[in-house]
């Protein structure tokens, strides 16, 4: 699966850390989108963390704005109006993510690329294009979605699996202490 994207230009993903702390941040947003768009949440995650890495001020050198790097042609067409609003920015993407799922036929892969360098080159390279950014993109956002599944209580490698991350999260609680080596003084 991953030799058809390459890995070019392939960086690691930033800590798992960045995923909890997205899905602490935006999750009931993404809990919607996914509902709506009959994706995973840990789909949405990746493809936040990868794109903006969680910025909802994220502003690319070609114009992608927000949370999941809408240009601002792709979030016309997707009904965004506030690309800075994390919530529409959220519900644009997951609904282009959602109809290249569509297009591609639930190829995961061509999806991704589409996301990244636009449904037009995966077309019109019958693949992935060659675009050593697409080829290391599409790896990076596969393997955040296989660091977002872990957090969902019942995992499924599927774009359109329900993971309800955002209910699974919860704070980490403090270590157990070790118990006292001798008896305890009263207080």
């Amino acid at each position: 699966v991953l030799d058809q994207a390459g890995a070019a230009g392939r960086r690691p993903f930033p800590a798992a850390g960045r995923i909890e702390a997205i899905a602490r941040r935006f999750g009931p947003a993404i809990a919607a989108a996914a509902r709506r768009h009959r994706l995973s949440e840990a789909l949405l995650i990746a493809v936040i963390a990868v794109e903006s890495g969680g910025r909802a001020d994220a502003l690319s050198p070609r114009d992608a704005r927000g949370l999941m790097q809408l240009i601002p042609a792709t979030a016309r067409r997707m009904g965004v109006r506030d690309v800075w609003n994390p919530t529409q920015n959220i519900l644009g993407g997951a609904r282009y993510l959602d109809h290249l799922l569509e297009m591609f036929g639930g190829d995961l892969i061509l999806a991704l690329a589409g996301y990244n360098a636009g449904e037009n080159a995966v077309l019109r390279h019958g693949g992935v294009p060659a675009f050593p950014e697409t080829r290391g993109y599409v790896p990076r956002v596969l393997d955040a979605f296989l660091q977002a599944q872990r957090l969902c209580p019942q995992a499924a490698p599927d774009p359109r699996a329900p993971c309800p991350i955002a209910g699974a999260i919860r704070p980490t609680p403090a270590p157990a202490l070790p118990p006292p080596l001798g008896p305890r003084r009263p207080g």
